[in-house]
C-alpha cells in the first residue's frame, strides 16, 4: 500500500482505547419537574455509574422536603434514582438543586430543569458549580459556555467520528487534501445536525449508529485498496471526489451528533446559541484532534525504525482500523 502519511502509531492507540465501544464515556442527566402545586420530580440518570457517578446525591435546598425514599434502578452499568420533593410554592425564596459526591472526579453533570412556569434551563454541574437555582434562568452567555464544552467533550469521546476523520487523513495525499476532505465532511455533518436537532429530519438512531460505522469500513477498504467498484470507482481519480464522498458520510454522522444533542436538549430561550455553540465545541474537537495528529506524524517521520518499516505497519493498523468498523456494524445492528 502506497504511504502517505505517518499517521500510524497514532492510529494504533487510538484504536486499542476504542476497539472496546464508540462512546464509553461516563455521562449523567439531573432532571427536575417542578409542579404548579410544588411538586418537584428530580431524577440522576448515569450511563456508566462505574466512573463516580454512583456516588452523587441530589438535594433540592430552599422550602422544600423530600417526600418518601429515593428509589433506584440498576440495570447493565446504568443507575436511575427518582426522588420526590415537596416545597411552598407561595414562598419567595425559590428552590436550588444541588448535587453532591463529587469529590475529585472531575465528571460533569448536566441539569435541566423545568419549571413551574413551562420554561425549561439547563446547566453544567461539577465539583466547582454544584447547585443551580430555579430563580434564575441562565444567560446566553451561559448556554453558549455549557453547549460549547458538551460539543467538544462529545467529539473527542466519540471513537466513531474520530476514527472517520483519521481515515480521511490516512487518505488524503497532501495538506491541501485534507483541508478539503474535513472541510466537507464538516459542511456534510453541520447541516444534518441542525436539520435533526430543530426536528426538521427524524431518523432513528439506530440505523444511523450502523451506517457511521459503515462509513469506517468503507474508508478502511480504500485504505486497503479492495474498495467498492460502484462507491469509490470515481473517488480515486481526483480528490474532489474524496471530498464529495466526506461530505455524504459527514451528512450521517450529523446525524449521530444530533441524536446526543436530543439526549441533552436545547433550552427554549436560547436554542440558536446552544446549537450554534454545540457544532463549534464539536468543531474545534475535532480541529484539535487533526492538529495532535499531524504534530505526531511530523515527530514519527524523524524515528528511523518508523520509516524503515511504515508500509507494513500501515497494512496492519487498516486491518485494524476495518476491524473495528466490522465489529462496530455488527455490534450494532445486532442491538
Amino acid at each position: 500500500m502506497k504511504s502517505r502519511f505517518a499517521w500510524t502509531p497514532a492510529l494504533c492507540l487510538f484504536l486499542s482505547a476504542s476497539a472496546a465501544q464508540a462512546h464509553p464515556m461516563s455521562f449523567g442527566t439531573l432532571d427536575a419537574h417542578e409542579s404548579l402545586d410544588g411538586r418537584v420530580h428530580v431524577r440522576l440518570h448515569a450511563t456508566d455509574a462505574r466512573n463516580g457517578l454512583e456516588s452523587l446525591r441530589a438535594d433540592l435546598a430552599g422550602p422544600c422536603r423530600r417526600v418518601g425514599a429515593p428509589i433506584e434502578d440498576r440495570f447493565d452499568g446504568t443507575l436511575t434514582r427518582d426522588e420526590d420533593f415537596l416545597c411552598e410554592p407561595t414562598a419567595t425564596l425559590r428552590p436550588t438543586l444541588r448535587l453532591d459526591g463529587f469529590a475529585n472526579t472531575g465528571i460533569e453533570v448536566l441539569a435541566r430543569v423545568w419549571l413551574r412556569n413551562g420554561r425549561q434551563m439547563n446547566a453544567m454541574l461539577s465539583q466547582s458549580r454544584p447547585s443551580v437555582a430555579f430563580a434564575r434562568l441562565p444567560s446566553a452567555a451561559d448556554v453558549a459556555r455549557d453547549y460549547l464544552v458538551l460539543g467538544i467533550e462529545h467529539i473527542v469521546t466519540g471513537f466513531d467520528h474520530l476514527l472517520f476523520v483519521l481515515g480521511l487523513l490516512m487518505l488524503m495525499r497532501t495538506p491541501r487534501h485534507v483541508l478539503l476532505a474535513v472541510s466537507a465532511f464538516t459542511v456534510g455533518h453541520s447541516i444534518t445536525l441542525v436539520l435533526a436537532a430543530l426536528g426538521i429530519v427524524r431518523i432513528p438512531s439506530a440505523p444511523v449508529e450502523v451506517f457511521i460505522a459503515l462509513s469506517i469500513l468503507v474508508l478502511a477498504m480504500q485504505l486497503a485498496q479492495q474498495s467498492p467498484r460502484v462507491v469509490l470507482a470515481e473517488a480515486r481519480r481526483s480528490s474532489r471526489n474524496y471530498a464529495l464522498l466526506a461530505a455524504v458520510f459527514g451528512l450521517i454522522h450529523g446525524l449521530g451528533f444530533a441524536g446526543a444533542l436530543t439526549e441533552i436538549g436545547l433550552p427554549a430561550d436560547e436554542i440558536p446559541v446552544a446549537l450554534a455553540m454545540f457544532n463549534v465545541g464539536v468543531e474545534l474537537g475535532q480541529l484539535a484532534f487533526v492538529c495532535v495528529v499531524a504534530l505526531l506524524s511530523i515527530a514519527l517521520t524523524r524515528v528511523t525504525i518508523f520509516t524503515k518499516h511504515q508500509a507494513r505497519f500501515e497494512q496492519l493498523v487498516v486491518a485494524a482500523m476495518g476491524g473495528v468498523a466490522v465489529y462496530w456494524v455488527l455490534d450494532r445492528v445486532a442491538g
